[in-house]
C-alpha cells in the first residue's frame, strides 16, 4: 500500500500543476480569456495541492510506522511547509481580490507573486520528493 500512495501523491501534485500552469496562463492573460476559467482553475490548483499534501503526510506517516524513513523527508517537508503558506496567501489574495469591488496593486502583486512562487516551489519539490521516492522503492521491505 506504501508504494502505491508514493505514486499517487506525485501523480496527483503534478496534475494540480497543470492546473496551476494554465491558471497562470489564464491570470496573465485575463483580458483574453473568461475570468470564471481563471477561478476554477484555480479552485482546482488549490484543492489538488492540499489533497496531495494530506496524500503526502499519510505517506510519512506509514513509512514511520514502517521504519522506512530517508533524509530527503526531512527538506522535501521543509520546503512542503513553505509551500503550502505560499499557496494559503495565494488561495487568500485570490479570494479577496474576487470580494472586492477595488483593487489594491499590492493585494495584486501579492497574488501574483506568491502563485509564481508556488509554481517554482514545485520544481523544488519534485527534486527532493523524486529523491525521497528513490530512497523508499529501493529500500522498502518486498
Amino acid at each position: 500500500m506504501l508504494k502505491e500512495m508514493l505514486m499517487i501523491h506525485p501523480l496527483g501534485q503534478t496534475a494540480a500543476v497543470v492546473f496551476g500552469l494554465f491558471n497562470l496562463f489564464t491570470g496573465l492573460t485575463r483580458r483574453c480569456l473568461i475570468l470564471a476559467l481563471h477561478v476554477n482553475f484555480g479552485v482546482l490548483f488549490y484543492a489538488l495541492m492540499f489533497l496531495g499534501a494530506a496524500v503526502g503526510a499519510l505517506v510519512v506517516r506509514l513509512a514511520v510506522h514502517r521504519d522506512v524513513v530517508v533524509v530527503p523527508w526531512f527538506t522535501h517537508g521543509l520546503f512542503a511547509l513553505g509551500f503550502m503558506a505560499v499557496l494559503l496567501c495565494g488561495a487568500l489574495s485570490g479570494f479577496l481580490l474576487l470580494a472586492r469591488k477595488s483593487r489594491p496593486v499590492w493585494m495584486l502583486a501579492l497574488h501574483r507573486y506568491s502563485n509564481i512562487t508556488a509554481v517554482a516551489l514545485f520544481g523544488v519539490q519534485a527534486y527532493t520528493g523524486l529523491r525521497a521516492l528513490a530512497a523508499i522503492v529501493y529500500a522498502a521491505p518486498r
